[in-house]
């Protein structure tokens, strides 16, 4: 008897949990094609607010990686994969990036990059291009260029130099950004 009551109650528990993993959305990249993959949940508690204006500011300092790029840029790219899935349109989001100390090497050139990295190319243009044509803009600290004997004519051609990182992240607080987390 107790053995048919738990084998029930193991079916009863799989009919429940089989339906709703049947529903769960797929994995999709519907804005930054093939990064900062998403599940959209249009019944989740906390949505995008369409007609929100959304303004992000990034400070990158880390290196590590998902997916075989900056981990960060790439949770970038979820953002606003996320936000666009939620119906905000692109005019009303607003990014800025600043990289600097290990993560400055995102911001090279291939050149500059296969120079540092035994001739290796930069894994994050293509994501960096895709985020730069959506409209985020990116900087280099130009404290830690300096550091790091980096000339500004190794910078890619999605970014550009700043005088230094804390200076874009109090320029950007000062103009109602929020300031999101690394990584």
């Amino acid at each position: 008897m107790m053995k048919s009551i738990m084998v029930s109650m193991a079916g009863v528990s799989l009919a429940i949990a089989g339906p709703a993993a049947a529903q769960s959305p797929e994995w999709t990249t519907p804005t930054i094609q093939g990064y900062g993959k998403i599940k959209n949940y249009p019944n989740a508690a906390e949505r995008p607010i369409p007609g929100m204006e959304y303004k992000l500011v990034w400070a990158i300092d880390s290196d590590a990686q998902r997916e075989g790029v900056n981990r960060t840029l790439w949770s970038a790219a979820r953002v606003v994969n996320l936000l666009t899935a939620g119906g905000v349109p692109q005019d009303d989001i607003d990014i800025a990036i600043v990289l600097y100390g290990p993560a400055i090497d995102a911001a090279l050139t291939n050149e500059a990059y296969a120079a540092a990295h035994d001739g290796a190319q930069n894994p994050n243009l293509e994501l960096m291009k895709a985020l730069h044509d959506f409209g985020v803009k990116f900087y280099a600290c130009g404290q830690t260029m300096a550091g790091s004997d980096i000339a500004e004519s190794d910078l890619n051609e999605f970014t550009e130099m700043s005088l230094s990182a804390q200076i874009v992240l109090t320029n950007y607080a000062l103009q109602g950004y929020v300031t999101m987390p690394d990584g």
